[in-house]
């Protein structure tokens, strides 16, 4: 049986939040309803969502695969599966290394003054923390809000 990605069922939901967790991302606002998982053979080895924040806004969200499947190509099939879904204007939030990972779909990086306010907050806030939490780890993070305009 070849791995398919599909909605996530409820059966799924600690599996997502687990994965989440290893994944060291947000866990705020996970929805089971929203996810896309790859599914092999009943074993979940990737997930993904878009979150709504409000009517206007809709982001990628949650994206993690797991580490024996990482350099595979599901998190581009994730991605690409979950942008088919949406018509509109898309947003997501990274750290400024995966800028060009990113660009591949069709992102591009906001300016401040272009981003939604729910986004600006979350910048400011990200980007006075994300600074010192470089300086443990001898490199500089940044944090991007991007966009994918409606096709």
């Amino acid at each position: 049986m070849a791995i398919k990605i599909r909605p996530a069922i409820e059966a799924e939901q600690e599996e997502i939040n687990r994965i989440i967790k290893e994944a060291g991302i947000n866990p705020r606002q996970l929805d089971w309803q929203r996810f896309l998982v790859a599914d092999d053979e009943g074993k979940v080895i990737a997930i993904g969502q878009v979150k709504p924040h409000g009517e206007e806004v809709r982001e990628l969200a949650s994206l993690a695969v797991i580490p024996e499947h990482k350099g595979q190509g599901w998190g581009r099939k994730m991605v690409e599966a979950l942008l088919e879904q949406e018509e509109g204007k898309i947003f997501l939030i990274c750290k400024s290394l995966l800028e060009p990972y990113y660009n591949r779909f069709g992102f591009h990086t906001l300016k401040f003054k272009e981003m939604p306010s729910y986004y600006r907050r979350l910048y400011l806030l990200a980007n006075l923390v994300l600074p010192i939490m470089g300086l443990f780890q001898r490199r500089k993070l940044r944090l991007l809000v991007m966009v994918k305009e409606a096709v």
